[in-house]
């Protein structure tokens, strides 16, 4: 017979240690820990150690910076929105109060009659009519009862409560007065009713108020 010879497996077979067997040898201090290291003194680690502590605190300090010029940047971005709103506020009152002014000295000056010359109206001028039997009114009574009068060449409306009501009351027209539909849900609340012009009337110097006989004091 011939003789057979034992092949030897391509895989050992694992220990049954328990995994004790991956565990590295231990190694000695001096393998692990460089010879200039083992070399320093006490006093040199101390000051190394030191020197790592200033470093981190260096770093510390300067992020702290960075995040006060952030916070310093919002505050000014903040405060110029806030001037720039405060401006733009301004800005806004100041054209409304020369709008508002200007329609007041145009209604002021404004004589409400038909006729006259256009050339009186250029660049925004009061309207300069000469009709003094023909006034530029449009008579309406609201459905609240309230009768107003209103003057096509500049927009200035008459209530009860205007210090010139009367006179505008007493002006003649060939106008054709309106009125609305009575609505008695407004009239259970007084306080909601117009009786009383949006824009203030001012009084016409007298100088200029004479050219159709009557004067502003006189009709009040």
């Amino acid at each position: 017979m011939s003789e057979f010879k034992k092949v030897e497996p391509l895989v050992k077979p694992k220990s049954n240690d328990g995994g004790l067997g991956e565990i590295p040898e231990s190694r000695p201090i001096e393998e692990l820990v460089a010879p200039s290291t083992r070399l320093k003194s006490q006093a040199e680690l101390d000051s190394e150690m030191t020197l790592i502590r200033l470093e981190t605190e260096k770093l510390r300090l300067e992020k702290e910076k960075l995040e006060l010029e952030k916070l310093r940047k919002d505050v000014m971005d903040i405060r110029r929105k806030q001037e720039e709103e405060r401006v733009s506020r301004e800005t806004v009152q100041e054209s409304l109060a020369f709008d508002r002014e200007s329609r007041i000295v145009n209604e002021t000056y404004c004589t409400h009659m038909k006729g006259g010359a256009s050339d009186t109206m250029m660049n925004g001028g009061p309207a300069q009519g000469n009709d003094t039997s023909n006034y530029a009114f449009m008579q309406h009574t609201l459905t609240t009862g309230v009768t107003f009068r209103l003057c096509q060449r500049c927009g200035k409306t008459y209530f009860p409560k205007d210090p010139d009501y009367r006179w505008a009351m007493t002006r003649p027209t060939k106008n054709s007065a309106s009125t609305g539909c009575p609505s008695p849900g407004l009239v259970r609340y007084p306080k909601a009713i117009q009786i009383r012009s949006e824009i203030e009337h001012r009084e016409r110097p007298k100088d200029q108020y004479e050219w159709d006989g009557h004067e502003y004091g006189d009709q009040q």
